[in-house]
């Protein structure tokens, strides 16, 4: 099954940017609190299903600021989700160059062909690995070699929209 992601920015009325800004701050404070929490196999072996990543990640999860709005709770799961799905092909890479020391030094190319990946994305993960080199030790475990994080001032409604029925 494969999705296009349509995304764009909204000129907003500046009267509301108080509390987009309030928004984007709840929003990030709860996002990095459950990339904290959720980051381990299982949630990732989770997130391998073709569900929304909501659905998943609300069994393993406990809503405890009931004050946040449902509509931005739910979205900000799904984003959360969608930031662990992206380790998810990162993480294999990584684990098959470390498993496999001479990988390191092989093309990204070559590599990239033989694992079925993308070049770029190839090359981003032998030089992640070749600082750890640099720095005296390479760690196997991914979870402790990679802390996912999140800064930016999205915010998604794909939790609760459709091209169909936009409800947020």
């Amino acid at each position: 099954m494969s999705s296009i992601t349509l995304t764009y920015s909204l000129t907003l009325p500046q009267s509301i940017y108080p509390q987009l800004n309030y928004l984007m701050s709840v929003n990030k404070r709860q996002i990095k609190r459950w990339l904290k929490d959720l980051w381990n196999s299982e949630t990732l072996d989770k997130l391998k299903e073709k569900t929304k990543a909501l659905t998943i990640l609300k069994k393993d999860t406990k809503r405890t600021e009931k004050w946040i709005p449902s509509r931005v709770y739910r979205n900000s799961l799904e984003l959360t989700g969608q930031i662990l799905r992206s380790q998810i092909e990162r993480k294999e890479i990584y684990e098959f160059i470390v498993n496999h020391p001479c990988t390191i030094i092989y093309s990204e190319n070559y590599l990239a062909n033989h694992l079925e990946k993308s070049p770029l994305f190839i090359l981003n993960i032998q030089r992640q690995i070749r600082k750890q080199l640099k720095k005296g030790q390479i760690e196997k475990d991914y979870f402790k070699a990679v802390k996912p994080d999140f800064n930016a001032d999205i915010f998604i409604t794909s939790a609760d929209d459709s091209v169909h029925n936009g409800q947020f």
